[in-house]
């Protein structure tokens, strides 16, 4: 289903993994309606932790795990998130989950989310993402997009790229782009297999092509 990075999922391993990890952010405290920020830079387990966050019901927000501390800083200033996870950092099984959804206060020793937030989550109820703008003309902003929207985007690529089980993606797109989002998951709902690469060289971008034999 999803490869790249010396990692290999099956769509068995993708659900039963994102059903694990759900279940566990359930048992950590109210996740419903909640942003949870998820460090991603196109690996497979980046698309575990998305399902998790939906199946558990929150708002996935993308950040590359390159970012600078000052651009995770600004989005959590004004997402708010409920807490991190990194998988790459924190596999599944390695514990107790207190390691996967982070606490800001310890990890990047940023304001804890205050207790009032209830407002704040009936805005943004029905929420899937919270995407980041480039900010080339200003500050970046969250632009919320809601599981409806996010369905009707999805339906409407399908129609244009007829995507389907012999489909073999390259995602050369990063998962914090929200195209790269929309092809990933694509390829996975329509039963293709998706090939990831953190960085896209040229030699690694033609080496794809033939070895994974990409048509899309």
């Amino acid at each position: 289903a999803v490869a790249g990075n010396g990692v290999a999922l099956t769509y068995q391993d993708l659900c039963e993994q994102a059903e694990v990890l759900a279940q566990k952010l359930g048992e950590l405290g109210p996740i419903k309606n909640a942003p949870v920020m998820v460090r991603c830079s196109n690996h497979p387990s980046d698309f575990v932790a998305f399902f998790a966050v939906w199946m558990a019901g929150g708002l996935v927000v993308p950040v590359h795990r390159t970012s600078p501390l000052e651009v995770v800083q600004a989005i959590q200033a004004k997402a708010q998130c409920l807490g991190v996870i990194d998988l790459l950092q924190a596999p599944i099984g390695a514990g107790s989950l207190r390691h996967l959804l982070r606490p800001w206060q310890q990890t990047l020793h940023l304001p804890v989310v205050s207790d009032d937030a209830a407002a704040r989550r009936e805005v943004l109820a029905d929420g899937a993402l919270v995407i980041f703008t480039s900010g080339s003309t200003g500050l970046p902003k969250g632009v919320v997009l809601s599981h409806r929207a996010f369905h009707g985007k999805l339906q409407q690529n399908q129609r244009l790229f007829q995507i389907g089980p012999g489909t073999n993606t390259l995602l050369v797109l990063n998962n914090t782009f929200s195209f790269g989002i929309w092809v990933a998951l694509l390829t996975l709902m329509q039963g293709g297999k998706l090939v990831t690469h953190e960085r896209v060289t040229p030699s690694a971008f033609l080496s794809a092509l033939w070895q994974e034999e990409i048509n899309f």
